[in-house]
């Protein structure tokens, strides 16, 4: 079982992204999903995931594509994004997991993608789009490895064997 993580893509002020994001998404999309096949498609509730989505998965190989997009994912989102916000901009991105909000969310966060994990088949290639600072603190609580801050369009392959997740490598532009 792989897991792509990437972060949502550049984004206009009303929250939906940028034609330069629309882009970028699908030109890192196509680096590294094209070709493949995809599964299993899971956005946060914001719709600009669901739009990254779109836009990597151009050039990918979509199984009952209609059935796949979207799957909103709680453990993609939070129900307390105002304060993700603030966080995220009061420490630039550096999470410290051992911080009571951030050691929270991160186990809520595990907690729900454990239990949609539990129903996919063991093989194949799942795509999840997310947010900073909330994808980083999944793929630590995932994997114990501390991703440095993603930028748009960022993100990192995990593995799934035996039960166990494991960072295969971060993918960066």
């Amino acid at each position: 079982m792989r897991f792509y993580f990437f972060r949502h893509t550049m984004k206009k002020a009303d929250g939906s992204i940028s034609p330069e994001g629309a882009a970028l998404a699908e030109t890192v999309g196509t680096e590294r999903l094209g070709g493949r096949d995809v599964e299993f498609i899971m956005v946060s509730h914001q719709p600009r995931t669901e739009q990254t989505a779109r836009a990597m998965l151009k050039n990918a190989n979509l199984k009952e594509a209609d059935i796949v997009l979207p799957f909103v994912v709680d453990a993609l989102d939070s129900p307390d994004t105002k304060e993700w916000i603030e966080y995220i901009q009061a420490t630039e991105g550096n999470l410290d997991q051992d911080h009571p909000f951030v050691a929270d969310e991160a186990e809520r966060m595990k907690e729900d993608f454990l239990d949609l994990v539990g129903v996919m088949p063991e093989d194949g290639n799942f795509v999840a789009v997310g947010h900073a600072g909330m994808l980083e603190a999944l793929i630590e609580e995932l994997t114990g490895v501390m991703l440095k801050p993603l930028r748009e369009c960022e993100g990192a392959i995990v593995d799934r064997v035996n039960g166990k997740f494991q960072l295969v490598e971060e993918l960066r532009r």
